[in-house]
């Protein structure tokens, strides 16, 4: 159980600074 959610705590902090990476990168282009 502790696995699975140390697992998702990974992918959600990877989704969140990919998430992040990509508006900063969208934001950057129109500026």
């Amino acid at each position: 159980m502790k696995k699975s959610i140390y697992f998702v705590l990974v992918i959600r902090k990877l989704k969140n600074a990919f998430v992040t990476h990509y508006l900063n990168f969208n934001i950057n282009d129109y500026v």
